[in-house]
């Protein structure tokens, strides 16, 4: 059975972040699984075939410069330069472990982390990269004077890299208005960057001593992603994301998020409106400690809403923020979809339209991927029940 669409996907989306109800519930998914019949690393063999399928998808327009999982070439970061070395492994170290070093004119940084077993990024270290964050012996970023050094790596694109990056924009905004499907674009970083560089604990610690050292690090962040930013919006994208799955109010406490993190939000979220483009904010637990917050900083989407892992209540966001923010998420991945029974998945997908669902302002997402040891047989059965009662008029 097909579900009735008289929305194209971009439409229907739009739609739900205006808070009016379109042809039915958008179902959009993160799709991390390699044995399916599309491969989601094709953009574009992603997006026929999620559309083929009736469902919702995007086009992602990253911003010039290092992103998560990207090798530093000297290129990018004149004058910087780098080397990378190996301590081999021995009877007191399981792991080899890598170390790469930048010269700047400042002095020098170094990051090392064990190359486990798993490691896809060969004789070289990734600048930002959750893969360095629990292989990490030695942070890029150790005390205070590293902030100086580290602001000849986070430096603004160069030339080259803004040509690419422009190139890049014009073909996928023209694919995506070839498929009609909404053009996000990110992600923008603070916490998430911060974490890459000096670990998430040390950050902690140094965050709950009232360090002036946090806000330093956040605010060259900043300065970093804003001129990214402003090239993302002006290439007329749908959608600003910005990701803080380091970023968990339960973790940092509701405290230090509005200390650290609310105000870059707030600046985040005026420079997007100034251009007309919606802010959304990647959030995958916590967002019930918060969310007068993300009502004050003027964010249009929530993205993450998890009731399992995430713990979030769903009726208490619909009525908190329902009403003003997009609410993106409403079900569990990793366990409900990836380990429920069929019945315990069709329940979800009940629970989360018929409470988020009326009066529109909602994206059904299993939050926060489909990974890749998700059973196809539990996604059809999410599908197939999306598509019973997920048309507007909602009949549940």
């Amino acid at each position: 059975m097909r579900i009735k669409s008289t929305y194209s996907s971009r439409e229907r989306v739009l739609c739900s972040l205006s808070h009016n109800e379109p042809d039915h519930v958008p179902l959009w998914n993160l799709w991390r699984k390699e044995d399916l019949p599309f491969s989601y690393r094709d953009e574009r063999q992603r997006v026929n075939a999620v559309l083929e399928m009736g469902l919702d998808d995007s086009v992602l327009l990253k911003p010039p410069g290092p992103r998560e999982d990207d090798l530093m070439v000297d290129s990018w970061i004149y004058p910087v330069k780098t080397r990378a070395y190996y301590k081999p492994r021995s009877s007191k170290q399981r792991y080899p472990i890598l170390t790469k070093q930048y010269s700047t004119p400042e002095g020098t940084l170094r990051q090392s982390v064990k190359i486990t077993d798993d490691w896809p990024f060969g004789d070289d270290v990734p600048l930002l990269s959750d893969f360095n964050v629990p292989r990490s012996e030695e942070y890029l970023i150790k005390r205070q004077e590293d902030l100086k050094r580290l602001k000849y790596i986070l430096r603004d694109p160069t030339k080259s890299q803004i040509k690419e990056y422009r190139n890049s924009a014009r073909d996928l905004r023209n694919f995506a208005k070839k498929r009609d499907v909404f053009l996000e674009s990110g992600w923008i970083t603070a916490v998430d960057t911060a974490v890459w560089l000096f670990g998430l604990e040390p950050l902690i610690w140094e965050a709950a001593s009232d360090s002036d050292f946090v806000k330093e690090l956040l605010d060259i962040i900043y300065q970093w992603e804003k001129p990214r930013l402003e090239l993302l919006l002006k290439e007329k994208v749908d959608l600003i994301v910005h990701s803080g799955w380091y970023e968990m109010p339960d973790l940092w406490s509701p405290r230090l998020f509005r200390k650290f993190i609310k105000p870059i939000l707030a600046k985040e979220v005026k420079l997007a409106h100034s251009a007309g483009v919606p802010f959304c904010y990647i959030l995958t637990r916590g967002a019930s400690l918060i969310l007068e917050d993300l009502l004050e900083t003027g964010v249009d989407v929530l993205r993450g809403v998890d009731p399992v892992q995430g713990g979030d209540d769903l009726a208490l966001v619909k009525e908190k923020i329902g009403d003003q923010i997009t609410i993106w998420g409403g079900m569990n991945a990793a366990i409900t979809l990836g380990r429920g029974t069929q019945k315990e998945i069709r329940e979800a997908v009940d629970i989360a339209i018929r409470t988020l669902a009326p009066d529109g302002g909602f994206v059904l997402y299993p939050v926060d991927q489909i990974y890749h040891d998700t059973p196809w047989e539990n996604i059809q059965v999410m599908i197939e029940h999306w598509r019973e009662i997920g048309e507007y008029p909602l009949k549940i």
